[in-house]
């Protein structure tokens, strides 16, 4: 259940400033899912070892527990398959919107 404040907190950041503070959207991201890009597949990643770097350092509560051996490609595809599901959401920001697919995806077993 805190996993899943805290995923709704990152989501709500920025709702109502009009100022930009993330980097990219799912927006931004959509059409390199449309073509399999190995840059949506990196930044996937990066999301993922910036998750596990920030709860290592105790900075947060966030985890992200893909299975051993789960590639880029399947973590990218994972994050795609939820900006096609929810097309709503494209325009939060896409660290947010990828840690919470994951996590749907691969809950942590506490």
């Amino acid at each position: 259940m805190l996993h899943k404040l805290a995923y709704a907190a990152l989501l709500l950041t920025g709702l109502g400033t009009g100022a930009k503070a993330e980097f990219f959207s799912g927006n931004d991201l959509m059409a390199g899912c449309q073509v399999r890009s190995a840059a949506v597949s990196s930044y996937v990643l990066g999301v993922v070892d910036a998750a596990e770097l920030h709860a290592v350092a105790g900075g947060s509560s966030i985890k992200i527990c893909a299975p051993p051996g789960a590639t880029g490609e399947q973590l990218r595809d994972v994050f795609c398959k939820a900006l096609l599901a929810k097309p709503e959401d494209r325009h939060r920001p896409a660290a947010a919107l990828a840690s919470l697919a994951l996590d749907e995806a691969f809950p942590c077993k506490d």
